[in-house]
């Protein structure tokens, strides 16, 4: 297959959503585990979006989503060892 075709139909597959919820401990646990296995020291997670917007929009959120906290500003620093 040619490369847009392979492009094409991937964009056309579906992701399945999980079922459950996890929750911001799960997620930072899981996100430990990941820097184990990548042997990563410090993740840094930015609450600010590519174009530095005053009012950052949800799709950015990832800050809030990985920590749940939802402030206005500040980066979150997690270490591989808690």
């Amino acid at each position: 297959k040619s490369l847009s075709t392979k492009m094409s139909s991937a964009a056309t597959d579906t992701i399945e959503a999980p079922t459950t919820t996890m929750t911001p401990a799960a997620k930072l646990d899981a996100l430990r585990s990941k820097m184990k296995e990548l042997d990563l020291d410090v993740y840094l997670v930015p609450s600010d979006d590519p174009h530095l917007s005053e009012y950052v929009p949800a799709a950015y959120m990832r800050r809030k989503f990985l920590t749940g906290f939802g402030g206005s500003a500040g980066t979150a620093v997690v270490f591989r060892d808690g």
